[in-house]
């Protein structure tokens, strides 16, 4: 059996495209670097004893050096070694810097029945804020719509170790997790935000980040009933940004 370095070696002699890769999963274990060195041509035994022959031919001797005599010491005493004590700062283990965690995030994903995501925060919602929220997705689908499945994301993950602990990184693993197998078939084709940390999160715009459906923020259900005002803005702004029609043209599964 071939060793890795062995077969890139082999690869490369044949033509072939050797493939890593480049890009660290979040909660991935660091890759290892494949990038073997070229092997070092040595020289056969002639080529080295002629250029050992040609570099004594033409340097320099050295100047003599004067060789002074020890002092005088007793025919049976020790020699005396100077020990050198280790470095304050070797004694001490490096210490460890630990990632800096930010807040967590734990939310709610619902799959509708029309295969857009409905992204909630995973504070129970009140009866009144859910009936709210049930009659503005039947007025967005001109239909009554309902969930088919409901999913439970929580960052940080349990017993997944964090590379910074830091936005980016939450971003990304909430990105992966809306990207996730269980919602490859349903080819989603929106996001519908009710988090505010969430929606900040979506809308951080970054080519390293897995890309997503066109992303719409929603106002909470418990500030529209708060004041009214802010349902109707959000209805006129769903039509100016073309939240309204796009949902609409989603077709529901029965």
């Amino acid at each position: 059996m071939l060793t890795a370095q062995a077969r890139y070696a082999t690869l490369q002699a044949m033509g072939g495209r050797v493939w890593v890769p480049r890009y660290q999963l979040p909660g991935a274990a660091p890759s290892r670097l494949c990038d073997w060195p070229e092997p070092e041509t040595r020289p056969h035994g002639r080529e080295r004893l002629l250029s050992v022959a040609h570099e004594s031919a033409v340097s320099t001797p050295p100047e003599p050096a004067v060789v002074s005599s020890p002092p005088p010491t007793d025919r049976f005493s020790a020699p005396v070694v100077e020990a050198t004590a280790p470095a304050q700062a070797d004694l001490q283990p490096a210490p460890s810097v630990a990632p800096v965690i930010t807040t967590p995030l734990q939310l709610d994903v619902w799959l509708l029945a029309n295969h857009w995501q409905l992204v909630v925060g995973s504070q129970a919602m009140s009866e009144t804020e859910i009936r709210l929220l049930q009659s503005l997705l039947t007025a967005l689908a001109d239909q009554p719509l309902g969930v088919i499945s409901r999913y439970a994301f929580a960052w940080p993950i349990a017993g997944v170790p964090l590379a910074q602990g830091d936005e980016q990184e939450k971003n990304a693993s909430l990105r992966a997790f809306l990207c996730g197998a269980c919602f490859m078939q349903a080819r989603i084709p929106g996001l519908l935000v009710l988090d505010a940390e969430a929606a900040a999160l979506l809308a951080h715009q970054d080519p390293r980040l897995p890309a997503l459906p066109p992303v719409y923020s929603l106002p909470h259900p418990a500030q529209m009933l708060a004041d009214p005002a802010i349902k109707q803005h959000f209805w006129q702004q769903a039509g100016d940004s073309g939240l309204r029609a796009h949902f609409a043209s989603s077709p529901v599964i029965l």
